[in-house]
């Protein structure tokens, strides 16, 4: 069932997304590439999503990386929570950081993303951002 089109001037309600900023023994992050034919197809990101009702930032991010990767890691630190606004609708962003501390990663299963790599500082500039994702990058490599 589609949803009635809003009254002009109004806006949809914002959408919270909890995202990882999971950073390795060399400083470098784990980024994630889109699906093509998602919403912000090929772009990469921090993995994560969608906040259900009732949920934490941190347990919202949880179920999703289990979801998604597959994945569990220790102790979650906040980050500046932010907004952005695409064409498609308002995001609010709760990042959250964690450490990986063994030398690889485990075996990831990727349900809802095409690629996992770790990036470093000069490494993640190259790559294509989702666009609520760079103030982020900003925030971790300066």
């Amino acid at each position: 069932m589609m949803s009635p089109d809003l009254p002009a001037g109004t806006e949809r309600p914002a959408t919270d997304v909890a995202c990882l900023v999971l950073t390795d023994r060399l400083g470098r992050v784990l980024a994630a590439r889109r699906p093509p034919h998602k919403t912000l197809g090929g772009l990469w990101e921090f993995p994560g999503g969608k906040i259900d009702p009732g949920e934490s930032p941190e347990t919202a991010l949880r179920r999703e990386l289990r979801e998604e990767l597959a994945l569990e890691v220790g102790p979650l630190k906040p980050m500046t929570a932010r907004e952005h606004r695409y064409p498609f609708g308002t995001i609010h962003l709760w990042p959250l950081r964690a450490r990986w501390q063994a030398e690889e990663l485990p075996d990831l299963t990727l349900h809802e993303h095409t690629a996992v790599r770790w990036v470093g500082r000069h490494d993640a500039g190259r790559l294509g951002w989702a666009s609520a994702d760079l103030p982020v990058l900003d925030e971790i490599f300066g």
